[in-house]
Formats: structure tokens, C-alpha cells, sequence
């Protein structure tokens, strides 16, 4: 039996990645959707303590992405790309900064190949960062390659269980907080003068 580690996320894993004059707070709950984080207020309540030149990352998909009907899930082309632009709308209100990024990969394999069963909403979230003009870490990339890179045993610390194919563990949070912090230092984005490390290679 494996051993199962404790779930974490990347935005537990930034706040290193960044110099200590920067405060990073993480508002990620688990199980929510880009459509429940903001019909239960979480969004509202986040906004409420967001100040002019902040900035806000965002990044949905996984319950999205659950079978249509469940209270979570959205589609891609319709309403996930409604709520985001909701997303853009809001954060431009306040005068934060908007960040989108697209989810990683879960840790679904068939012939050896990486399936992309969230690619839908990957392009959705491109789309609409476009069409806003809102930056874009692509991570569903990133974190795609890396894992067919490594392969389906190989990626396998990177998540809390061998039963787990979606939720990461310590390390697979820090990998991914790296693919972010890396992403925004190529692309020069303005939250990338606030971090403390130069990019390495993946």
C-alpha cells in the first residue's frame, strides 16, 4: 500500500518563490468550481479584500470538468467561459491585477500517452484571457509535458496517492509553484519582479 501524503496545492507552495516583502495569501478551496466559488461568495468576500495593484491568480477546471448535471460543473464553451470573463470583469473593478491559469494535468494515462480530457477547458480559459486581455500561465502544458516526460510511475510522486490521480502531494505542489514562477519570469509579466529566484530549466 502506498503512503498516502498529505493533499497540497501549489498556491501553499508560492510564498517561497516570492521576496519576503510580498504577502501571498491563498483563497483556494477545495471541491469549488469557477461556478460555486462565486455563487457561494467566496469570490465576493476575496474581492472584498483586494486593493488597487494587487494581483490575483486564478486557476479552475478539475470540478468543472465533473459530468454535467453535477451542482459543480460547468461547460467548457458556455458557461465556464462566462464565469471566468465575470472573473476578469471583477478583478479589473477593483484594480487588481487578474493572472489566469490554465490546470494541470491529472495523472491519467492511455498507451503511454497523457490523456486531455481537460483541454477543453484549458482553451476556454486561453480564450478568454485573450479576448480580456488578461495574462495566461499555461499550466495544463507545462505540467502535460513534464508528466509525459516522466511517465505514468515517474509522475507518480508528484501526487498524494497511487489512487490519486488529481490532487498533489508536497512535491508535486512545489513542481508546479516552479512551473508558474518560471512561466511568469519568461513571459515578463509584472508579478515576476516580485520573485526572489531566475527560472530553471525544464
Amino acid at each position: 500500500v502506498s503512503n498516502v501524503e498529505p493533499i497540497t496545492g501549489w498556491g501553499q507552495k508560492l510564498v517561497q518563490h516570492f521576496q519576503p516583502r510580498v504577502k501571498v495569501v491563498n483563497r483556494a478551496l477545495p471541491g469549488k468550481s469557477s461556478k460555486t466559488f462565486i455563487l457561494e461568495n467566496h469570490w465576493a468576500n476575496l474581492l472584498s479584500k483586494v486593493a488597487p495593484g494587487d494581483f490575483i491568480l486564478v486557476q479552475f477546471a478539475h470540478n468543472d470538468s465533473h459530468a454535467p448535471g453535477n451542482y459543480e460543473s460547468t461547460d467548457a464553451e458556455t458557461d465556464y467561459k462566462d464565469y471566468l470573463r465575470q472573473y476578469a470583469d471583477d478583478a479589473a473593478s477593483t484594480g487588481a491585477n487578474l493572472v489566469f491559469v490554465t490546470s494541470p494535468h491529472r495523472r491519467l494515462f492511455e498507451d503511454g500517452q497523457i490523456t486531455q480530457e481537460l483541454l477543453p477547458y484549458a482553451d476556454a480559459m486561453k480564450a478568454v484571457a485573450q479576448e480580456k486581455q488578461v495574462p495566461v500561465v499555461d499550466l495544463y502544458s507545462l505540467s502535460g509535458a513534464d508528466m509525459q516526460a516522466a511517465g505514468e510511475l515517474g509522475s507518480l510522486p508528484w501526487f498524494s496517492s497511487e489512487e490519486d490521480r488529481t490532487h498533489f502531494s508536497a512535491e508535486g505542489a512545489e513542481w508546479l509553484a516552479q512551473l508558474i514562477t518560471d512561466d511568469l519570469l519568461r513571459q515578463d509579466l509584472p508579478l515576476a519582479s516580485h520573485l526572489q529566484q531566475e527560472a530553471t530549466d525544464h
